[in-house]
């Protein structure tokens, strides 16, 4: 990744930021985070920054205040004060960042301003995955004990390395880094599970219970320090003279479109509109413990008619699945030129219940022969990627993907669009042989208040970021974007 300042030639602007030096390693500083830090133009770290997660692991947003930033010819020192604040949160910390010769610190003292309950609160450090993949690491752990590990090539679905004190690791270019953490046990997570493009370390692991109570007036403070040096004996220059070349030809994905839960019926003119947009299919959620999910599905029903296209179910069974099916079955009779494909889910699971599937399957089966029957989840790819099929008597797996699980800034959300292609890549080793629908992309988090929405969303940006997007996941089997949204 580029240090400097991503100039994209689009409507939304990033956050401003400012370069700095310590020896020969150079950073990024922008809104009380550190990033890119490099050493002689060789990434070794993305990010270092310090998060405040509530019960729900919504990220609370801050304010800085006090900010000092002095840089003088050894390094740079950078004060300042932050207060978080989201729902029940109240939170200030205090921040010191300290560049030296090939190194860097930095540190948080925080303290509770009132009571309130927390997921997690301390430094992350992010690593790139471009850099780090597939390269050896040194764990030291508190005890005194060490194990060397492997920075996954294929997206690990749990924590790959667990009760960090210090990592030892040299990057794909032979610069070697040591981490040193106090204040708190870490552990390093694969976040592309979430389509961010980077391992992430973190502290309090995820096997102690959360939420957790912080009392008001209760501190905690962390530190860690990054020190770098270059390898001599790796040839840096024969890597990076290393180009692939040459074109991968694959089938473009079918594409469609999702239908707003509970929206009025597409008007005529919106009819005409979509009409002229050759999607493959319209994806319709039911959920058959809301009353309304009839009504739902003879409005879909109808408007595929109109639209010329099928419908991708996704299909959330209540507790009486016997009944529901029924039901399900009674409706779909004679409709099946309209039906592509149903996911099988269950409202109370966030992952297809292998209990259930074969027998929904077969019943769907019979009533629908043509039809695709699903397993996956309506949620992220961790969700699959931790509950993998058990059964091969499946048609397609499916999951969802959004930019902004863990960060919301322009910046972050350019950064993580190649993880997308990771997702795919590592499907395909569990999944049989069998498609892949990643249904649906969204700009944002979806959520119930769909005027919450992004502003970023309708601009060249976000009809940029959506491009991306569809290029990084051109190798799935199927993509679902957005909703359909009028008046």
């Amino acid at each position: 990744m580029s240090l400097q300042t991503i100039h994209l030639p689009f409507d939304v602007p990033l956050m401003p930021a400012k370069m700095l030096s310590a020896g020969s390693l150079k950073c990024l500083y922008e809104n009380g985070n550190i990033r890119y830090i490099s050493l002689d133009g060789s990434e070794v770290v993305r990010m270092i920054y310090s998060a405040v997660r509530d019960e729900n692991w919504q990220t609370a947003p801050y304010v800085i205040e006090d900010e000092m930033i002095e840089e003088h010819e050894a390094g740079f020192a950078i004060k300042y004060t932050a207060l978080y604040q989201l729902n029940q949160i109240r939170y200030k910390a205090f921040f010191e960042i300290e560049g030296k010769k090939d190194s860097i610190s930095f540190s948080m003292k925080g303290v509770a301003l009132n009571h309130f309950q927390t997921n997690r609160i301390g430094i992350c450090i992010l690593h790139s995955i471009s850099d780090c993949s597939g390269k050896k690491v040194l764990i030291k752990q508190p005890d005194g004990r060490s194990y060397e590990s492997v920075f996954p090539e294929l997206i690990s679905p749990h924590q790959p390395f667990k009760a960090i004190q210090q990592m030892f690791w040299t990057n794909k270019e032979g610069v070697q880094a040591e981490l040193t953490f106090t204040g708190d046990v870490f552990e390093t997570e694969d976040q592309r599970n979430w389509t961010d493009a980077s391992y992430k370390t973190y502290s309090r692991p995820l096997e102690l219970p959360f939420p957790y109570a912080v009392k008001e007036g209760e501190t905690i403070a962390q530190s860690i320090t990054l020190k770098v040096s270059e390898n001599k004996s790796v040839s840096r220059q024969s890597q990076l003279n290393t180009i692939h070349s040459g074109e991968i030809k694959v089938r473009f994905p079918d594409m469609g479109y999702c239908r707003r839960k509970g929206f009025r019926h597409l008007s005529d003119p919106e009819i005409n509109l979509f009409q002229k947009i050759p999607f493959n299919h319209y994806r319709v959620e039911l959920r058959f413990n809301e009353k309304e999910w009839k009504d739902e599905l003879s409005v879909a029903l109808s408007e595929a008619k109109k639209l010329d296209t099928k419908i991708e179910f996704v299909v959330f069974f209540g507790n009486e699945i016997a009944e529901d099916l029924k039901e399900l079955v009674e409706k779909l009779q004679g409709e099946q030129r309209y039906i592509a494909s149903i996911l099988v889910l269950h409202h109370e699971r966030n992952v297809t219940p292998h209990e259930i599937f074969e027998d929904v399957r077969d019943a769907l089966k019979k009533a629908l022969p043509d039809v695709k029957i699903g397993y996956g989840t309506d949620g992220y790819f961790a969700v699959l990627n931790r509950n993998t099929p058990q059964m091969t008597d499946y048609d397609f797996v499916s999951f969802s993907i959004n930019p902004q699980v863990h960060a919301t800034d322009t910046r972050t959300i350019i950064e993580n669009l190649s993880a997308q292609a990771d997702t795919i890549i590592t499907a395909r080793t569990f999944s049989e042989g069998k498609a892949i629908h990643v249904s649906p992309v969204t700009f944002k988090i979806r959520s119930e208040n769909h005027k919450d929405a992004d502003e970023r969303f309708h601009t060249s940006f976000g009809a940029w970021w959506t491009l991306q997007s569809i290029k990084n996941l051109s190798s799935a089997n199927r993509m679902t974007f957005y909703e359909t949204v009028g008046a």
